[in-house]
Order: C-alpha cells, then structure tokens, then sequence
C-alpha cells in the first residue's frame, strides 16, 4: 500500500501553522485565535513541498530516525550522566501491543547514585547498603527510555525548532549536520 506524499506534506503544514498559533497564545489569552491563526498563516506562508531534499529526506527513511533518535540518545546521556541506550522499534510489521514493560520498554525509573530503582526510598538497608538519598548526586533523574519513533521525532522537532527561519548564517541554506550538546 502506497502513502500520498501530498496528504503527509499537507498534513505537515498543517500541524506546523497549528503548533505557531498554540505557542502565540498568551498565558491570560489576551491573543484571540484569528490573531493567532493569521499569524501562524503568514509565518508558515508556503505548504511543504512533497519534493524538497528535506522532506524526501524524512520520507520513509529509517536511517534519518536512526540518526535523530542517536542525537537524543547522547543528549540525554550528558544530562543524566548515564546512557540508556538507543529506543526500541516498533518492528516489523509494528508492535503497538508490546507485552514486556520494563525500563528498556517505556517502563520509568528513578536513577540514584548511579543505580537505577523502580521505586526508591532512600535511607534504607538492603543487603547491608544504605541506599542513597534522591538528590545527594547531580546524575539523579527519573527516566524513561521512549521508543525510537518518539526518541526521533523529539529530536527532529528539536532540530526544527531550534533551526529558526534559515539553516545557517549566511543564509544559502545549506542543511547543518546534527550536533549533540557535546559538540
């Protein structure tokens, strides 16, 4: 079964204008929404084009996934100190009903000390360890390990936003390569 390249670029500039009008509205409303709507028109002005490098780029490309979700994946491993490694795909065909649920599987965990807990309660004695109290160590963090397909849509609307109007400062548009906070 074939995929209508239109209705998905259609579909995107869709979400694009809806996602700036969201984010014009103030806190007290104080914006009505045919403010923010012909704002949100005028600035996502023209529709995706089905046919630019970009979207082909992200068109059914398993590799684009791959290298987005690799960018979150080292994103979150310097935030927290630790690196849980690369999300779970969804397969093929896709698992929508995965029967395991666990910290490898979207199961969220509490890292302390190093260590990661499905429930934690510092102070106690087990196995003749005190555990550590959430918060003495700059790595704590309550994670999660999202799939591959969330890991890069997370990082590619990060890689969006975070691009602004043009790809690079001299304004020729050429696309930048993906950079980690490390980098």
């Amino acid at each position: 079964q074939t995929i209508d390249k239109d209705a998905i670029a259609s579909a995107a500039t869709l979400l694009a204008r809806t996602a700036v009008a969201a984010a014009y509205q103030d806190a007290d409303y104080s914006i009505d929404y045919e403010t923010a709507a012909a704002y949100a028109l005028g600035l996502v002005q023209d529709a995706v084009d089905p046919s630019s490098e970009t979207f082909v780029n992200l068109y059914g490309n398993c590799e684009t996934l791959l290298n987005y979700g690799g960018v979150e994946r080292a994103n979150d491993a310097k935030r927290t100190g630790k690196d849980i490694g690369m999300g779970v795909p969804l397969g093929t065909p896709p698992n929508y009903y995965v029967s395991i649920y666990d910290a490898y599987n979207g199961q969220p965990f509490v890292q302390v000390g190093g260590k990661g807990y499905g429930a934690h309660k510092g102070g106690e004695v087990v196995d003749g360890e005190t555990i550590e109290e959430y918060g003495e160590d700059e790595t704590d963090a309550v994670m999660g390990r999202p799939s591959l397909l969330e890991m890069s849509i997370f990082g590619l609307l990060n890689d969006f936003l975070g691009r602004g109007s043009f790809a690079d400062e001299d304004r020729t548009g050429a696309v930048l390569t993906l950079a980690t906070c490390v980098s």
